[in-house]
C-alpha cells in the first residue's frame, strides 16, 4: 500500500498536467517540492468570526511548506480539461456574493489570498468577469488582475487591461478599456 501512495505522489509531480496560466516560479517550486499532504475532493471553509466567508473546492489539493510560506494548490487531474476549481464567496451578512471558477488556484492561508489561474470566471447576480488570472484577498474583499479582463452586464460589455473590483463586482476600476453599450432607442 505504501508503494501505491508513493506512485501517486510521483505521478502528481512529474506528470504532464495542464496548468494554464500558472506563473513559472510556482511551476518550478511545484516540481522541486514534495507536497506535505495531498487531498482528494477538498472542501475548505474559510470563516470570518462565526460566519462562512468562502468555500474552496476542487478535485485535488496539494499542500506545500517552505521556510517562509505554506500554500495549497488546487487543480484537476492531469489531462482533464473539464475539471474546474470553484470558490463560493459570502457577504458579511452571509449571503452568496460571487462564485469564482478557474483551472487552478493557489491559496495562501496566512495571507488569506487566492490566486486563480486559467479561464477564470467570476459570476454575481448580474455580472460576469472573465480573465486568465485574478487575485482575491479575504481581508479587503477585493479582486485584482493586471491582465486582460472582460466584464459582461445585461447592458454592456467592458474590455480592458487591469482591474480592481469589489468581490461582488458592484464597483470596479478598469485600466485601459473599451466598452460596448446597448442603448434603448426610445429613450
Amino acid at each position: 500500500m505504501q508503494i501505491c501512495i508513493g506512485a501517486v505522489v510521483v505521478a502528481g509531480l512529474t506528470g504532464c498536467e495542464r496548468r494554464s496560466g500558472m506563473p513559472a516560479e510556482a511551476l518550478e517550486a511545484d516540481r522541486e517540492l514534495r507536497p506535505v499532504q495531498i487531498t482528494h475532493d477538498p472542501h475548505i471553509v474559510l470563516h470570518e468570526g462565526r460566519r462562512e466567508r468562502a468555500i474552496l473546492s476542487g478535485p485535488r489539493m496539494f499542500q506545500y511548506e517552505t521556510s517562509d510560506s505554506t500554500y495549497s494548490v488546487l487543480r484537476g487531474p492531469e489531462g482533464d480539461p473539464t475539471t474546474r476549481i470553484h470558490v463560493q464567496l459570502f457577504s458579511p451578512e452571509g449571503d452568496s456574493s460571487a462564485t469564482i471558477a478557474a483551472d487552478s488556484l493557489l491559496y495562501f492561508a496566512r495571507e488569506g489570498r487566492a490566486d486563480a489561474y486559467g479561464n477564470v470566471v467570476i459570476r454575481t447576480a448580474d455580472r460576469e468577469l472573465y480573465s486568465e488570472h485574478v487575485v482575491w484577498r479575504q481581508s479587503d474583499r477585493l479582486v485584482r488582475s493586471s491582465r486582460y479582463v472582460r466584464i459582461v452586464t445585461p447592458n454592456e460589455t467592458l474590455n480592458g487591461r487591469g482591474i480592481v473590483a469589489d468581490e461582488d463586482l458592484s464597483s470596479y476600476q478598469i485600466g485601459r478599456f473599451a466598452a460596448e453599450v446597448d442603448l434603448d432607442e426610445e429613450e
